[in-house]
């Protein structure tokens, strides 16, 4: 797979594309005020939330969804949601959910873990790992890493998918600070290589992003 437009992909390479950037932060929450929404990103990540919103357009014509762009008083991003009953409970398939004891609003919260055997072949896998590595890798000069904070199953899944293809992963735990870092280091194949490159120019986008609200903050110290 050489392409590297992500819009030339299929529609499961895209859903898994998707599942792959989903946020794992202590699981997956279907909250009872909000079990119609598929994801939050940050202001931090408009360039990946537009992103997802092509190609939702692409592989699901016709279907409605709400994508909500919240601004500060000056016009600047503050965060971004997808809102989709269908494409909430389509996302929300491949986890295995069950309440965690706390509530909302006087209903239970359900917590989500990926289940297994979700990946029918590579592509899927790759689509995943492309997925996840968009929103979450990390800068490193020895490795491609990977840190998704808090995981309850996404990070262990990553770590068995690069294995199984050959990418020789190394998964380390970070109990030093808060929130938890779990760390996965890796040697692309150069079939993960090829799917890696084609969501690269996105995060690139996602790392200029950061680096000009970084250089905005200290300005304004």
């Amino acid at each position: 797979m050489r392409a590297k437009d992500i819009r030339k992909w299929n529609q499961r390479q895209s859903e898994f594309f998707i599942l792959g950037t989903l946020s794992d932060y202590m699981g997956r929450w279907m909250e009872p005020f909000s079990v119609d929404r598929l994801e939050k990103f940050d202001r931090l990540e408009g360039p990946l939330a537009e992103t997802i919103d092509v190609l939702l357009k692409k592989q699901y014509p016709g279907l409605v969804y709400r994508f909500e762009k919240y601004r500060d008083k000056e016009g600047k991003p503050l965060s971004f949601y997808f809102h989709s009953d269908t494409l909430s409970r389509r996302f929300n398939g491949y986890y295995n959910f069950k309440a965690d004891g706390s509530s909302s609003g006087g209903q239970s919260r359900l917590n989500g873990r990926l289940k297994e055997n979700i990946f029918k072949d590579d592509r899927d896998k790759l689509a995943f790992l492309a997925g996840v590595f968009v929103r979450f890798s990390q800068k490193n000069d020895t490795a491609y890493s990977m840190n998704i904070a808090n995981s309850i199953s996404k990070a262990q899944v990553c770590y068995t998918l690069l294995e199984e293809l050959g990418c020789k992963p190394y998964y380390r735990i970070a109990r030093d600070y808060i929130p938890v870092g779990h760390w996965l280091y890796f040697h692309p194949t150069p079939e993960v290589m090829a799917y890696l490159q084609a969501v690269i120019p996105i995060r690139e986008e996602l790392d200029q992003v950061k680096t000009a609200w970084i250089k905005g903050v200290k300005r304004n110290k």
